[in-house]
């Protein structure tokens, strides 16, 4: 996807939506993918912001319903596809204790690493591909994608 059209997909609940590249700096200094369902309204949304050298600030918003269906997954690793390809190497978070799904997914699925700060936890994933690291659903799911027409 890196600067591409995007592609649709379907989700574990069957649900579709479209994923594709929202803003993209020339630089590579920022990007955002967004995911929308078949009535365009935004479902999530993924993004970077570079901090400097090769790291750069992640930030993930998916709506709750679509938590649990794989859209941060995909959102996940469509962004760390773009990143990687813009000459991010590394992806910082920084999460409160209480937010368990963020943290599970970042810590099971992209192999995060993680230290305690001063009631937050700050964590670091690089933009490789990094799937199917803790669980074994997450390699044996590949979701249909069609190419943005």
């Amino acid at each position: 996807m890196p600067g591409g059209p995007g592609y649709e997909l379907r989700l574990r609940d069957g649900s579709l939506v479209r994923l594709a590249p929202a803003a993209l700096d020339p630089v590579g200094e920022r990007a955002r993918i967004d995911a929308r369902d078949p009535s365009g309204r935004t479902v999530g949304r993924a993004a970077y912001a570079r901090v400097y050298g090769l790291r750069a600030e992640l930030s993930l918003e998916v709506d709750d319903a679509r938590w649990h269906a794989g859209l941060p997954e995909e959102l996940l690793a469509a962004l760390c596809e773009v990143a990687a390809a813009r000459g991010v190497a590394t992806l910082l978070v920084r999460a409160r204790p209480s937010d368990m799904r963020l943290l599970a997914l970042l810590r099971n699925d992209f192999g995060a690493r993680e230290t305690s700060v001063r009631g937050h936890v700050e964590l670091e994933l690089a933009t490789e591909p990094r799937r199917c690291i803790g669980r074994d659903d997450a390699c044996a799911r590949q979701p249909a994608r069609h190419p943005a027409a």
